[in-house]
């Protein structure tokens, strides 16, 4: 609408703001609107009696006093109140689906080809769209005024504005806003949340989220957090502020540097008037823990992974208003791999593009396996469904980054060790000064030296070594006393150590009950004796740091003990024949990672559970166990109509393919176009049943296919099973 000229007749936009809008609503108008909309009458007395059993009183000098109770209105804060206000709007977007396919009203559409948007509605958010003509203007008023009669609604005209096209005739803007008695303006700045439009200067566009960020660390007190504690805030609160715009714009790249340094000046304890040392790379602090980072988000690339989901749904789900709209302006035949980034279009639809590259650096074409040659699929290699996740999405970028960067070419292999930190029973600053004490980042002599900061490396106490993690936390002769308590830790003094982090996987390799929590609470202990003598503060005697260091710890697991919740072993399945009349097909898959083969084993069994037929086949390069088990459930149908059977029920132990068979959907992972097959050959069958069952259950199929890697393609018998497989169907029959 902004850029509108070339139309004869103008658009215009009315943005509502309704006075009071969830205290106005009439229950009655409520309860006929689900009447209307089918729902039932056990629901519809459960809602009713929800909103009606309400009652208020009012706090005077402290005291609850009065009893209220109200005949309409719904609660501000009920999780449930934005729901039912939806089906109360409902009764305005009804009078307006009317009025269109009257044609009182015109709605407002991207291009000649695209839908006709007459309304948008959130909650009370409310944006209505139609022509900037007078009968359209008036269709409009007598609509909202039999909305507020019946639904208890009122219009707040002084917060209500209009927007109009640019060909709208300023004398035809003016009768309009006499006709509604509402102001106009020259733009939404915002809409949900989001800027309406963006310009050129999109770092000032998108400044409040810097200024939130900033408002919300600025509020926080540094010295009564630990660095667990504010990385906690980071990613729960910071992080989160600006995920909501980056599902819909690409942000500067300025923008989102600015926000990681106020996180990292944050992390780091930095306030305005002093500057701290920031001891590990920012990019290190954001890979993953499992390879020695915190997982913090690199927001350039979060950003793209959140754009990548919404390129995603523009690919799959062709139903959505999002598609309609989108797709007959920027490609019209559908397919939004071939839309021209050339195309000029608002910035949202030009950040979604640049998403594209992501999906296709690990999505790919599924070929298709079969003879019935559907198209091919994009599918998203990363997931076992084939769906795209903005997790995969953001940890494919992470992975790709590392892998065009030579020198971290091993970053971003997993470390036991860092599982073993995140494991161990000490408090979550504990947890961190050991995982700085492995990074070499704590703030020791030969650190500090080196970046300048003091005049000499060499520790305070002995005065003869430099002073690194090892030497300050392991090796200087002042700390033989306290490693000395343990036998453990006595036994590794007389071993050398390259470094710390060796020697916490020295530790580690020890495995004794509460070993690597004793050490980690034991050097946090010593790092703050350390610390206070050199300030020349009250600290602990370093005789005393082992007992102190038990004490502690053994609060710590006293206080923070965790139920173990105990999975219920499930009981031992048998084999069951099938019911009168038809065939038992049990099927499985086996595979192999080292030699990336698969096989496939099929038993066809009567009511007495004596084998009809049986199959072993070997199938190579399959890739994945689960395409594996889908290629044995296709395999086993088409096995099954082969032999001559038509009433059949199909049992596999691989629960995930037996809910993909008997699922409606479209699949998109690597095995969907095999499912689909599978069930095409299925609709042959006069009768047949799809079941889940556990391998105790599935025994003989899963002998098959575990001894098909001695097959050259496919081995057939044919009344009969193998004879190395023949105990375990007799154990079948034993237990029926």
């Amino acid at each position: 609408m902004h850029n509108q000229r070339s139309r004869s007749v103008g658009s215009m936009a009315l943005k509502l703001d309704m006075s009071k809008a969830y205290d106005r609503v009439e229950w009655g108008f409520l309860k006929q609107v689900m009447i209307r909309m089918g729902f039932c009458d056990k629901w519809i007395s459960l809602i009713m009696e929800c909103i009606s059993t309400v009652s208020y009183s009012l706090l005077i000098n402290g005291e609850p006093t009065g009893h209220i109770i109200p005949t309409r209105g719904i609660r501000q804060g009920d999780p449930i109140s934005p729901y039912l206000f939806l089906l109360c709007a409902e009764g305005l977007n009804g009078l307006l689906q009317k009025a269109t396919s009257q044609g009182d009203i015109h709605g407002v559409s991207l291009c000649r080809q695209g839908p006709k948007i007459t309304n948008l509605f959130f909650a009370d958010d409310s944006l209505l769209f139609c022509r900037a003509t007078i009968p359209e203007c008036q269709k409009i008023q007598d609509i909202l005024r039999l909305y507020e009669q019946a639904s208890g609604q009122q219009l707040n005209r002084a917060k209500t504005t209009l927007f109009f096209s640019r060909n709208t005739p300023a004398t035809m803007q003016e009768d309009l806003k006499d006709i509604l008695g509402v102001p106009n303006i020259k733009q939404y700045e915002k809409y949900l949340g989001l800027p309406s439009l963006v310009g050129k200067e999109k770092i000032i566009c998108f400044s409040q989220i810097k200024e939130r960020v900033w408002s919300k660390i600025k509020g926080w007190k540094e010295k009564l957090l630990s660095q667990a504690g504010r990385e906690i805030l980071i990613k729960a609160v910071v992080q989160a502020i600006p995920t909501y715009t980056m599902n819909c714009f690409k942000l500067p790249v300025k923008l989102c540097q600015d926000i990681e340094g106020i996180i990292r000046r944050f992390w780091w304890g930095q306030k305005s008037d002093q500057r701290k040392i920031h001891w590990i790379k920012w990019d290190k602090l954001c890979q993953p823990k499992g390879t020695g980072g915190l997982g913090f988000k690199e927001l350039q690339k979060f950003n793209i992974a959140l754009l990548a989901k919404q390129f995603w749904r523009l690919m799959h789900v062709r139903n959505s208003l999002l598609f309609k709209v989108f797709s007959a302006k920027f490609f019209p035949n559908g397919n939004i791999l071939e839309a021209s980034e050339r195309t000029s279009g608002s910035f949202a639809w030009r950040s979604i593009l640049k998403a594209k590259d992501l999906v296709l650096l690990d999505a790919i074409a599924k070929i298709p396996l079969s003879d019935r040659a559907p198209p091919d699929r994009l599918i998203w290699h990363a997931t076992r469904d084939g769906n795209y996740t903005v997790r995969s999405g953001y940890h494919m970028l992470l992975q790709n980054s590392r892998n065009s960067n030579p020198d971290c070419s091993r970053q971003g292999e997993h470390d036991p060790l860092w599982k073993t930190i995140r494991a161990s029973r000490v408090p979550a600053k504990v947890k961190t000064f050991l995982w700085k004490a492995c990074h070499e980042s704590l703030p020791t002599k030969a650190g500090l030296f080196r970046r300048r900061v003091i005049p000499h490396p060499y520790c305070d106490h002995c005065h003869g070594a430099i002073e690194d993690t090892l030497h300050a936390l392991w090796s200087c002769p002042v700390l033989a006393q306290v490693w000395q308590s343990s036998s453990e830790f006595a036994a590794l003094l007389k071993n050398s150590h390259h470094s710390y982090n060796g020697l916490v996987r020295q530790v580690m390799s020890l495995a004794s009950h509460l070993l690597i929590e004793t050490f980690a609470m034991t050097c946090w202990l010593l790092w703050n004796t350390r610390n206070k003598s050199r300030l020349q503060l009250p600290s602990e005697e370093y005789r005393n740091i082992w007992s102190r260091a038990q004490i502690l710890l053994h609060e710590h697991i006293s206080v923070s003990q965790t139920v173990t919740i105990v999975n219920p072993c499930h009981t031992h399945v048998k084999w069951k024949p099938p019911i009168h009349h038809l065939y038992k097909v049990n099927f499985d898959g086996a595979f192999s990672k080292e030699t990336n083969e698969g096989g496939i084993g099929v038993v066809i069994r009567d009511q007495a559970g004596l084998p009809i037929a049986t199959l072993s086949q070997k199938l190579p390069a399959t890739h994945s166990i689960e395409m594996t088990e889908a290629l044995a459930a296709r395999r086993a149908i088409l096995f099954t109509k082969e032999v001559g059977l038509t009433n059949a029920v199909f049992e596999g132990d691989a629960e995930n393919i037996i809910r993909d068979l008997g699922s409606s959907e479209t699949l998109h992972s690597a095995y969907g176009l095999v499912i689909e097959d599978a069930k095409s050959m299925l609709l042959d069958f006069q009768a047949y049943s799809v079941s889940h069952t556990r391998r105790s259950g599935n025994m003989v199929a899963h002998a098959l296919a575990r001894r098909a890697n001695q097959c050259q393609n496919v081995l057939v018998w044919m009344e009969d099973v193998p004879p190395d497989i023949s105990n375990v169907l007799l154990h079948d029959l034993s237990s029926l």
